[in-house]
């Protein structure tokens, strides 16, 4: 039986108990407004001993004026959130005007969800684990005051007419006329979701020297879509201090880092249009910046540099966590190597790192270490199959294997495992060859590699088969400089030294559009490192050669 409107008051979370510490923040800003009875915040930290858990839950959401929603994996995995908390919250959202307030924490796959409906209270959906310490607490003190304007508005009480089913947020089974239906996080969403029953409030307007209050904002069904730009078309542009060497998106597809020649890691804001400077610079190298990649869960970035070292550090704060001094160990004569690319393994657990000695006749190598709290740094396997210098490495999707390139003109396949890795493919091509970049297809089934031939070359991972798949035009400067695959694995990003960015279809090779080096634009003459962004519909770029040194967004195809 539904609650009348005025026997709802309370601030409901739904959280998982492994966010607590964001509970806890939470907590502490609406301190103040539950010490002045402003608000009645309820989580189940309110349970007594001995009390009857579900029934206390269920007789809190009945008595719900606002359902804050505390959204990370854990509460996706949430077998008691699925069941027990949402379907009645979002029930209410549709026959009682329950106001629902979805807050991302971290990065999680919520979009085929039938939270995907809802707007969230986080500025472009950034989840908090991206955000600096400021941008975190500024969120949470929006979330405050949605809540204390919304305890002196007036309550909705009918939303939709009855009967019908749009913006409840849940997948149906059977009659949409049923307001306890099942909600799953891992159901589709429906293709007819409206956030008509979504309300929002402490919107403020002011209008010609008045302001006008609106607590309460009444989303109507969407429109369509802007048609986007047209492929490769410049989006935005960031000027850097230094060379670029490589960049790494944030998880979220909202921040950049990028690993610069001056020995500086600059992140950048991609969401602020206007934005002049990084939002902050890690500067703990002592020599130029090489590598440098984003972990999985976005809270982390390592880099690695020609002073020898790989450095772990906070993605928020810019504080180091560790440093790795496993390529310094090694004995090459008169100068350490340097460490080139890193990344972070898919599953978070592991970087991979690779180094250049000072001579053709040195072994390079390439490690995998542990990123894991409890043996940080540990070696796992030392790959010394290289020579000379290893420029650019690569992890599967499914973890177990690492692709490799570098100055001995060879391209190799092998397994990452303890000690010295199994080598499954191994090519060579004509000498001298430089090989730059190096990237797996989302499936894992094909590798692209490229360099100074400027080909791009596919290997099929069944049968070890290298296919010419894309030649530059002209054999113009050094050739093929990086390489991007689409997360839809639809198209493959190309940068070049003197020839720009090319835009090729994954399996055909086929010129989908080429972004030329204007005479008036010398930013694109050497485009040292290219990155796809996490929702596919953005490629960032950053040039190395002559300044200017500039960061550019392009548009990338829909596909």
């Amino acid at each position: 039986m539904a609650s009348s409107p005025s026997a709802r008051t309370k601030v409901f979370v739904s959280y998982s108990r492994e966010d607590s510490e964001d509970l806890e923040r939470l907590r502490t800003h609406l301190a103040r407004y539950v010490r002045e009875n402003r608000v009645d915040l309820w989580d189940d930290t309110k349970l007594q001993p001995g009390a009857k858990r579900q029934a206390e839950i269920q007789q809190a959401i009945q008595q719900a004026r606002v359902a804050i929603l505390l959204i990370s994996a854990d509460f996706l995995a949430s077998d008691f959130i699925a069941f027990n908390e949402l379907p009645p919250l979002l029930a209410a959202a549709e026959s009682e005007g329950v106001i629902i307030l979805p807050v991302l924490l971290k990065p999680c796959n919520y979009q085929d969800t039938a939270l995907e409906a809802f707007e969230f209270v986080n500025p472009s959906r950034i989840p908090l684990s991206a955000m600096n310490k400021t941008q975190y607490e500024a969120t949470w003190a929006h979330v405050t005051k949605i809540i204390a304007n919304s305890s002196t508005t007036p309550f909705p009480t009918q939303l939709s007419s009855p009967g019908t089913s749009e913006a409840t947020g849940t997948p149906l089974s059977g009659s949409d006329q049923q307001p306890s239906q099942t909600f799953h996080p891992t159901s589709p969403k429906r293709k007819n979701l409206s956030r008509r029953t979504l309300l929002i409030a402490g919107a403020t307007t002011v209008v010609t020297g008045f302001a006008v209050i609106s607590r309460f904002v009444l989303f109507a069904k969407p429109l369509p879509p802007a048609k986007p730009p047209p492929v490769g078309t410049r989006l935005n542009t960031f000027e850097d201090t230094g060379g670029i060497r490589a960049l790494t998106w944030s998880p979220d597809g909202r921040f950049i880092a990028t690993a610069n020649d001056d020995s500086l890691v600059p992140v950048w804001d991609t969401g602020d249009t206007n934005a002049k400077e990084p939002l902050y610079t890690y500067g703990e190298h002592t020599n130029h910046v090489e590598g440098v990649s984003w972990s999985p869960d976005g809270k982390y970035i390592v880099s690695g540099s020609a002073d020898g070292t790989a450095r772990i550090w906070n993605a928020q704060s810019g504080k180091t966590r560790y440093i790795y001094h496993g390529h310094t160990e090694i004995d090459v004569g008169a100068r350490h190597p340097w460490v080139n690319r890193v990344q972070w393994s898919p599953d978070g657990t592991k970087i991979v790192s690779c180094d250049q000695t000072s001579s053709d006749s040195l072994t390079a190598s390439v490690q995998v270490w542990s990123a894991e709290e409890a043996n940080m740094g540990e070696k796992l396997v030392t790959y010394s199959e290289h020579k000379n210098g290893v420029y650019a490495v690569a992890w599967s999707p499914n973890n177990k294997y690492i692709a490799s390139v570098g100055y001995d003109g060879v391209f190799r396949v092998w397994e990452a495992v303890p000690p010295n890795g199994n080598t499954i493919i191994a090519l060579s091509g004509s000498s001298p060859r430089w090989l730059f970049a190096v990237t797996w297809s989302p499936d894992g089934k094909q590798v692209v590699f490229g360099g100074n031939d400027y080909t791009v070359w596919q290997v099929n991972l069944a049968d070890g088969s290298p296919i010419p798949l894309y030649t530059l035009p002209t054999q113009q400067g050094l050739g093929i400089r990086d390489i991007a695959w689409s997360h839809t694995g639809n198209s493959i990003a190309v940068s070049t030294n003197k020839q720009g960015i090319h835009i090729i279809q994954a399996q055909t090779g086929i010129l989908v559009q080429k972004i030329d080096r204007p005479d008036e634009d010398m930013s694109i003459t050497d485009i040292s490192a290219l990155g796809w962004s996490p929702t596919h519909t953005r490629i960032a770029s950053g040039n190395g050669g002559s300044a200017p040194y500039l960061v550019q967004l392009w548009q990338a195809p829909e596909k």
